[in-house]
């Protein structure tokens, strides 16, 4: 499938300079447009001629990096005070497993009750940084400073754990089958942010909620010539989540950002309780095509 989509990374914080009261805001947005390959197994218990109990499981990684570069911007008191994009290179894995139980139904549809489990883990190298920054302690009057890098500047690793429940509902007619889903789903998560330029480790967790729609149809029709079925079909699912994390930063070297010109050595400073948000929204769109086998 063709997956589409960003997270974002949102740290918002608020304290007292010079004896004014600054907010400080950093975004990040993560691009993952990327076709996804695996494999998926399914298994079918019946009842009464009737699909009883389904379990289906898939793991799916990606065969390209993403579309789109990655977005990092800065506000000191609403005003943007830097605005940069890199390229990123993405390796995404993604296991999905769900089990669901029929509750009521005939033989052209079916009702039932789902729990699942969706594991994905995105890791990510930032190479490269373009745009421009303004001076942090002037507001007005100032010109933007524009700059280019071509290495590396970081890495972000983050995983998703989302098991999840709802309900299916499956319909079958002559030639055409239809299933539905819809669930909300618990997010346990954790990242790993390493700032190459500034020579820090960010590592933070934290939990959030989330939704999962999922909508698959497939058409069967005869072939000339032919004693077996054909099928086409199409998948789509839609995945949005939302969580709060507390971040830890350690400096395993002095930070050239803030060393106050060289009087201040960094090395072994650890800070925590930093707060920050995560969003992520994903669409993916799949095909299918082959036979049924009789």
């Amino acid at each position: 499938p063709w997956n589409f989509g960003q997270t974002e990374y949102v740290m918002e914080l608020a304290g007292l300079l010079d004896g004014d009261t600054v907010v400080l805001k950093s975004q990040l947005e993560f691009p993952v447009n990327v076709m996804m390959a695996g494999g998926k197994l399914e298994i079918q218990w019946y009842r009464r001629d009737q699909p009883d109990l389904t379990f289906a499981g898939r793991i799916l990684t990606n065969v390209n990096d993403p579309g789109g570069s990655m977005l990092d911007r800065d506000w000191k008191n609403g005003i943007e005070k830097s605005h940069t994009e890199s390229d990123v290179g993405l390796s995404f894995m993604m296991i999905d497993l769900q089990l669901d139980k029929r509750v009521t139904g005939d033989s052209n549809w079916t009702f039932s009750l789902l729990g699942g489990f969706k594991y994905q883990r995105i890791s990510q190298d930032i190479v490269g940084l373009e745009g421009w920054q303004l001076p942090f302690y002037q507001d007005t009057g100032v010109v933007p400073f524009w700059f280019s890098l071509s290495y590396p500047v970081g890495t972000y690793l983050i995983t998703y754990n989302l098991p999840h429940i709802g309900a299916v509902h499956r319909y079958q007619g002559e030639n055409l089958w239809v299933e539905t889903k819809a669930a909300y789903t618990r997010i346990f998560l954790s990242d790993r942010d390493d700032h190459l330029l500034r020579n820090f480790v960010g590592k933070s967790s934290g939990q959030g909620n989330g939704f999962i729609g999922h909508v698959q149809m497939q058409y069967d029709f005869e072939v000339p010539g032919f004693d077996d079925r054909a099928f086409v079909g199409i998948v789509g699912e839609f995945l949005t989540l939302r969580a709060d994390l507390t971040e830890t930063r350690a400096w395993y070297d002095n930070d050239p950002i803030d060393d106050d010109g060289g009087l201040i050595d960094n090395t072994g400073d650890v800070l925590s309780g930093i707060p920050h948000e995560i969003r992520s929204t994903q669409f993916s769109i799949g095909v299918r095509a082959g036979f049924t086998f009789r």
